[in-house]
């Protein structure tokens, strides 16, 4: 018998070789090579978002605090760099008109860095300005469905300040002019809080799960109308806070600040996600 050769054929060398593992076969099926895209921040989001309970309020504020805590220098350095950009915005002329409608830019931004943190991330000062990199057109066009919604809300008061402002005037009535100032304010009210409800959560869906715009902006509207609730006690301690916060000469807003971002983070993921962490 023939000694095997260096090839490792046992039957010589002039026995033919056996094929190789992965060789061709011209009768196999055909195969494709398929890459399996990754799943999008959309697979488990709750359309129109989900009623939670009033208890949830705390809870809100609570990861609002855990979020702050992992980056307490941070967020204070953020909260400062974005209050300096507005009030330069502000003196400069028509780029304050802009920077009144724009916020959900800088909002989107901040949000940003929270998911980073609640993934185990860092944060830094480029989260900041994250809304001008991600989804920046979605966002700007938020912010012109926005400014749309202040016009129409501006218009009603307009008319309803001339007349009953030209009739208060003519009649020289100040009964009439004290229920001038008093039905703008209701109204106003009334037209504001829709609006507002619209776009509570409109800045997360688009910058976080891609949401179109009016879509987001339609579903805010929708879960803030099924957690009024919960939504209403949350404002109320938010109020109570804002008014410690501004005791010590405002400096309680750099701790307050970022905590409220972070809360809004934690109500979106619980609304929307249905995350109760």
């Amino acid at each position: 018998m023939s000694e095997p050769n260096q090839s490792g054929n046992p039957f010589g060398t002039n026995a033919p070789a056996a094929p190789p593992a992965e060789s061709f076969n011209p009768y196999a099926a055909p195969t494709s090579n398929v890459d399996i895209p990754a799943a999008t921040d959309n697979h488990n989001l709750i359309e129109n978002g989900r009623a939670v309970g009033s208890g949830r309020a705390t809870a809100w504020l609570g990861k609002g605090w855990e979020l702050f805590k992992a980056a307490p220098g941070m967020w204070i350095g953020m909260l400062i760099v974005y209050f300096l950009v507005t009030i330069v915005a502000a003196i400069i002329p028509l780029v304050n008109m802009i920077a009144s409608i724009g916020y959900p830019i800088f909002v989107a931004g901040f949000l940003i860095g929270c998911r980073a943190l609640d993934q185990g991330d860092s944060l830094d000062m480029s989260h900041l300005f994250a809304g001008f990199q991600t989804n920046f057109g979605s966002l700007v066009l938020l912010c012109l469905l926005y400014l749309v919604c202040i016009i129409v809300l501006v218009i009603p008061l307009i008319v309803v300040g001339v007349v009953m402002g030209g009739m208060a005037i003519f009649t020289e009535s100040k009964a009439l002019g004290i229920g001038t100032f008093l039905t703008i304010f209701a109204l106003g009210f009334v037209l504001f809080v829709p609006i507002m409800m619209a776009m509570l959560f409109a800045p997360a869906l688009v910058a976080l799960n891609n949401v179109q715009p009016l879509d987001a902006m339609k579903q805010s509207f929708y879960a803030s109308l099924k957690n009024f609730g919960p939504m209403t006690l949350y404002g109320i301690i938010v109020i109570v806070l804002m008014v410690l916060a501004s005791i010590p000469l405002m400096l309680g807003w750099l701790v307050l600040g970022p905590v409220l971002i972070g809360s809004a983070y934690g109500l979106y993921k619980d609304v929307f996600l249905g995350d109760e962490t």
